[in-house]
């Protein structure tokens, strides 16, 4: 069993050689409005006490997929969600894949290479407990948290939703949100058919994702 966690352990490890990749820009023109009503406090997650009515919602829409939806937390990590709403709206994650998939623990994207070394450009401070920076949020299923190197202080663009609980995370990587609406989603594509290592046979491609207007 810890030689299992060890190689997972691994695998996020080395996920950000960070690039420095010009940033895409959002396509212009008229986009159909995103229409998303969702009451989260119905929702029976272990993350609900961080729910509150100003958190921004990120809409990810898949080629495959029903939508996922996601509530960030800026309280327990900041800087990490003033990183990703700024790619999202930037259009960043419009067509880029998860290229890391292992069921029962995680799905992992946000590479715009595809190839798990690529990243935004640039890195933020880690946004965890063992960075000396407090977050109590753990990694519980559907949990969003942030891929990095070994470097405490790498994360870029990649992030990682939790497909099970991995407890044994926590402390050392920087959660951000949750999973709000889309769990079957989540299940769908944590099940998807991979080869080594762990990169799914067919792609698992974010089409569109976008700031939701509360």
């Amino acid at each position: 069993m810890k030689s299992f966690i060890a190689v997972l352990f691994a695998l996020l490890l080395t996920a950000c050689a960070i690039q420095n990749e010009p940033l895409p820009v959002a396509t212009e023109g008229t986009e159909a409005a995103i229409d998303v009503s969702i009451d989260t406090a119905s929702l029976d997650v272990p993350y609900a006490a961080y729910f509150n009515e100003t958190n921004p919602w990120v809409y990810i829409e898949f080629a495959n997929y029903d939508p996922m939806v996601l509530e960030l937390f800026p309280e327990t990590a900041p800087i990490t969600v003033a990183q990703i709403t700024r790619l999202v709206d930037q259009g960043f994650y419009d067509g880029v894949i998860f290229h890391r998939i292992i069921q029962g623990f995680m799905i992992q994207g946000g590479d715009p290479t595809g190839t798990g070394t690529g990243g935004a450009g640039n890195q933020i401070t880690g946004e965890f407990v063992n960075n000396d920076i407090v977050n109590r949020l753990r990694h519980w299923r559907g949990v969003i948290s942030m891929a990095r190197s070994s470097d405490p202080n790498s994360a870029s663009s990649q992030f990682f939703i939790v497909h099970q609980d991995s407890d044994f995370l926590d402390g050392d990587y920087a959660t951000f949100g949750g999973v709000i609406q889309g769990f079957e989603t989540l299940d769908a594509i944590a099940s998807v058919n991979t080869t080594f290592p762990d990169r799914p046979i067919e792609d698992v491609v974010m089409t569109r994702v976008r700031l939701i207007e509360r």
